[in-house]
């Protein structure tokens, strides 16, 4: 009785698995559909190409002007780029805050009006307003990114929401290396064990 059970409550988690992957799924391609739909739908799959590519770029350039290069060397940051970035995050951080309005502008634009093959207003407005909407939204993505990165370089707690999930996850398991790979809660509870 007890493997009947077992199977059956492996089958049911295996059901569960699954619905979860087939609604995934449906949201995938419901949403792909109402993509494909709208007028703007080439600006749209233009953007999931190139936003990534010129994120990235950003990212590079943007390290390499805040003078964060120490983050790809794997090291500790030293004094200069500790004072240098308390002085740049908040100028970071108002940078993007800004370009993303402006985002969201382009984007209603891209959607509003179209890109099309040809030279009237509406379609030059549209293409105007998609190439915009891919800089802007790279742009937003790649200092979002060196905004959290760099914070988490200098304090393993910051930003504010990745500092509340870290604490939430140690409070969960009970793991300090959540909070610092060199903890000396872990470092005692490990002598006192051996």
């Amino acid at each position: 009785m007890e493997g009947i059970r077992g199977i059956i409550a492996g089958s049911l988690n295996m059901f569960e698995i699954l619905f979860i992957f087939g609604a995934f799924a449906w949201l995938l391609g419901a949403a792909c559909e109402f993509l494909s739909s709208l007028a703007a739908f080439p600006t749209i799959l233009t953007a999931l190409v190139l936003v990534p590519l010129l994120a990235c770029a950003d990212y590079l350039d943007t390290l390499h002007r805040l003078e964060l290069g120490g983050m790809h060397q794997r090291r500790e940051p030293v004094p200069p780029e500790r004072f240098y970035w308390e002085l740049r995050k908040t100028r970071l951080l108002r940078s993007a805050l800004w370009i993303a309005p402006a985002a969201v502008v382009a984007w209603a634009g891209a959607i509003w009006w179209p890109a099309a093959a040809s030279l009237d207003v509406g379609s030059v407005v549209g293409w105007v307003a998609g190439a915009t909407a891919v800089l802007t939204s790279a742009r937003v993505c790649s200092r979002c990114a060196v905004y959290v990165h760099a914070s988490r370089w200098f304090d393993k707690m910051a930003p504010w929401a990745v500092g509340i999930c870290r604490r939430t996850l140690y409070r969960i398991s009970d793991n300090p290396d959540f909070l610092a790979p060199d903890n000396p809660e872990r470092r005692a509870r490990e002598k006192s064990v051996y």
